[in-house]
């Protein structure tokens, strides 16, 4: 190392505070950049502030010099008092921009939140029939529980209670039912807790427990299928409440029904309710279903 280039660490770093001279007194002012010390140290010449600079104020004493902010991350002397403005400002940017990040994501999270939210607010019901029939179809049949319909010919007929009745294929391997009862609260709640239990069933599998209308009234459409005796059967029940009454229009059918949506969908298309007076018959009594999975609700 050069001769100069000793004195100029030795003012930097104070390892030689005995070899200190005026070239070394150079280095230390800190009224100056380090590259005016760095170069007056190597010429040997006193450096000189511009006028303006903060050396200059000093000599002229009218107010103590600012602290070096250029040297801050050069500097090993660590008696020079640096200044803090630079650090200053790159930390007020960092913030800036962590700011500035963080709006954007809770923008983000609020457009996905508002977008998805709108979506499921806006997912349609499924619509099931159209404006409720004011009069029983011809050759319908009416029930005690409050309604008539119009059964399959040739089907068996099977009164359960006086206000569900039940009919079987020839064949056996499709069965449809209607029930009336009184309404013992939210329907929806009361068959996701039927759900619940149906799980325990043999083979059962939801398809799908959905809100829906029939004929322009709230309703639940509960479908999925099961196992019975070691066959597979689908299920499809559909209730909704009028007035104090919860109705139904179920149907079972096995793979090897003959169009079994194709006659379940004229049945229940066929559904009409009577203005005579609702069954009152309490809802315990109408529990009975045969084809079904343990759970399914009553």
């Amino acid at each position: 190392m050069s001769r100069l280039a000793e004195r100029y660490w030795a003012s930097l770093t104070d390892t030689r505070p005995e070899a200190l001279d005026h070239l070394i007194e150079h280095g230390r002012r800190r009224d100056l950049p380090l590259w005016r010390r760095y170069v007056a140290s190597l010429l040997d010449v006193e450096p000189l502030a511009p006028v303006g600079d903060p050396g200059t104020r000093q000599q002229e004493g009218d107010e103590e010099p600012e602290p070096p902010t250029s040297t801050l991350y050069y500097s090993l002397d660590t008696d020079i008092a640096l200044g803090h403005t630079a650090p200053e400002r790159r930390a007020g940017r960092l913030i800036a921009g962590w700011a500035l990040t963080a709006v954007f994501v809770v923008a983000a999270v609020l457009g996905f939140s508002l977008h998805f939210g709108a979506q499921e607010q806006v997912a349609p019901v499924i619509e099931i029939g159209g404006a409720p029939r004011t009069s029983p179809p011809p050759e319908a049949r009416e029930e005690a529980g409050g309604y008539a319909w119009l059964p399959p010919q040739g089907w068996h007929r099977d009164v359960k209670t006086v206000a569900e009745v039940h009919y079987t294929s020839p064949s056996g391997d499709q069965e449809v039912a209607a029930k009336s009862s009184l309404a013992r609260g939210d329907l929806m709640k009361t068959w996701k807790t039927s759900e619940k239990n149906a799980r325990q069933g043999d083979g059962y599998q939801k398809i799908r427990l959905e809100e829906a209308r029939f004929e322009g009234w709230p309703a639940v459409l509960w479908e999925y299928t099961f196992t019975l005796n070691g066959e597979s059967w689908h299920a499809v029940l559909l209730g909704f409440t009028v007035e104090g009454q919860t109705y139904q229009i179920n149907t079972w059918y096995q793979p090897t029904a003959t169009q079994p949506v194709k006659t379940y969908e004229k049945v229940r298309a066929s559904f009409t309710l009577l203005p005579a007076s609702p069954s009152t018959t309490p809802p315990d009594e109408l529990s009975v279903t045969t084809l079904r999975p343990t759970g399914e609700p009553s």
